[in-house]
């Protein structure tokens, strides 16, 4: 998962000329485009670019490690609170535009499993959800309730994002 603070494509970044990936936009937003020998020169410049694409890529590896463990060990609705907050934590409002047939993709769960995890979180106030709309209702909530996993990729973000 990537939003503002990233870019996709960081094969590039290491001699690839195609992607290995289909990147799908998950929420709105704006993005830039570049060609791959474009991007490659400017990070090789070794300028404020370099640094914090670098950054991002050690973010990047942190989040692929922390979900593979986290999709083994933890249930279904700690690995959806995982992903709502990440995709809020992305996200320029309030409205989450997910689907539970996105959800259900995104964890390798069955739709029924993200729905029951979606209706417990309803319940208990932590989300509003409605056909395909989810509202984080009470942040520091899902935040105690996430899995440690949530809390390492957004310390590692936010230490990427600090200087």
């Amino acid at each position: 998962m990537v939003g503002s603070e990233g870019v996709i494509g960081v094969e590039a970044f290491f001699g690839a000329e195609t992607a290995i990936n289909t990147a799908r936009v998950g929420i709105g937003g704006y993005c830039i485009r570049m060609r791959a020998d474009a991007l490659r020169e400017e990070f090789l410049r070794t300028g404020a670019f370099h640094r914090v694409t670098q950054r991002f890529v050690d973010a990047l590896v942190c989040q692929y490690c922390a979900i593979s463990a986290c999709e083994r060990v933890h249930t279904v609705q700690q690995r959806l609170i995982r992903w709502l907050l990440l995709f809020h934590d992305r996200a320029f409002g309030e409205d989450l535009g997910l689907t539970q047939e996105v959800l259900s993709r995104l964890m390798a769960v069955r739709r029924v499993s993200v729905s029951a995890a979606a209706l417990q979180l309803q319940l208990t106030g932590l989300i509003a959800y409605q056909r395909g709309h989810v509202k984080i209702v009470d942040r520091p909530g899902m935040e105690a309730r996430a899995c440690p996993c949530y809390h390492t990729i957004h310390s590692r973000y936010r230490a990427d994002q600090a200087d």
